[in-house]
């Protein structure tokens, strides 16, 4: 299973991957071992941010082989982790395993969304991603099933590091619950911190809240819509599990 996989052999297994891309290979495994430190990740979230200053946030950083790194080191750092509480845990286990459908939203190289297939095997797992991107295409690699989001109706999504990520979130997952009519919802949201493609403020109808406030919105959000969260006893609720009340 890919949750049993020891740091070492993922960071070797992105190494020989990277080995056949046609990419600055050096730049780039220097990146595995040294993230936040890098220079050339300095450069990239000085970037991000002088972009949301000028009101034209620079999208492309997800279409970089950059962000293959960044999408390698969330799931080295905290979705490994995230997958394996819900699967250890037996109320979140029993939930998820009642789910026919499971989509990974935004799901990085596509490691958890495979250790969603190898953990909940009765699932129908997808992950969704930038079509063509270098994570996307990663994806492929593992042989993981992708999905475009349509009007299908799907039991669960799964929202690992992303919902910071989208400057409307409450709309944007207000959309989601009208659309697919899902039962459970699983979040583990950052609003509150700095990093490549997160807003320095986040916009509901027009009224701009800042980072501090967005987090208590969009739960009351999801209570309002009739989802109630459920007591996993997850440190600081991360990652929170939701199910339609």
């Amino acid at each position: 299973m890919v949750l049993n996989k020891t740091k070492k052999e993922l960071e070797n297994e992105m190494i020989n991957y990277i080995n056949q891309l046609d990419i600055d290979k050096d730049k780039h495994i220097q990146l595995i071992y040294n993230f936040e430190d890098n220079l050339w990740y300095n450069e990239i979230t000085y970037e991000w941010y002088e972009s949301l200053v000028d009101g034209k946030p620079n999208y492309e950083v997800y279409n970089t082989s950059f962000f293959l790194l960044a999408g390698f080191d969330c799931y080295i750092q905290y979705s490994r982790k995230y997958v394996n509480m819900l699967y250890k845990n037996e109320i979140s286990n029993e939930i998820l395993s009642s789910c026919s459908t499971i989509v990974d939203v935004g799901n990085g190289t596509g490691h958890s969304t495979q250790a969603f297939k190898e953990c909940f095997m009765n699932s129908k797992v997808y992950g969704t991603n930038v079509i063509d991107s270098y994570q996307y295409n990663h994806n492929l690699f593992l042989q993981n099933e992708m999905i475009e989001l349509d009007n299908q109706q799907i039991d669960c999504f799964v929202f690992f590091e992303f919902m910071e990520h989208i400057y409307k979130p409450i709309e944007y997952i207000n959309d989601i619950i009208k659309t697919h009519q899902p039962k459970v919802l699983v979040f583990a949201n950052s609003f509150n911190t700095r990093c490549i493609g997160h807003f320095i403020d986040y916009e509901n109808n027009g009224e701009i809240i800042n980072q501090k406030d967005i987090s208590r919105r969009f739960n009351k959000n999801l209570k309002t819509l009739g989802f109630k969260q459920v007591k996993c006893k997850f440190w600081n609720n991360r990652p929170s599990l939701w199910v339609k009340d």
